[in-house]
């Protein structure tokens, strides 16, 4: 198995307490504070992905929503007048 090439970084400021506590889970797991905070942070962004890949209603919501569907399109003006706009310029700080 390959090991893919770490090159992206996260910079954190943490408490003194906040560190300790993670210095401390980490020596409790036998590795390293980055890998024990990157095993964590990857198990909790994938329940957090999973939480809100799908979306739950009720029978009657859900009947009202494919109604919504079938009809058709409506103009919003504000939304008109929104895209109608040149994009915003982005300012890039380093």
């Amino acid at each position: 198995m390959t090991r893919a090439t770490k090159t992206a970084r996260l910079d954190l400021r943490l408490t003194p307490e906040e560190h300790e506590l993670l210095r401390a889970a980490a020596d409790l797991e036998r590795v390293p504070v980055t890998t024990f905070l990157v095993n964590v942070a990857t198990r909790r962004a994938h329940e957090v992905i999973e939480e809100n890949r799908d979306t739950v209603m009720a029978a009657e919501a859900y009947e009202r929503f494919l109604a919504e569907l079938d009809e058709p399109a409506r103009s919003v003006p504000e939304l008109i007048e929104l895209f109608s706009r040149p994009p915003a310029r982005r300012i890039r700080i380093s």
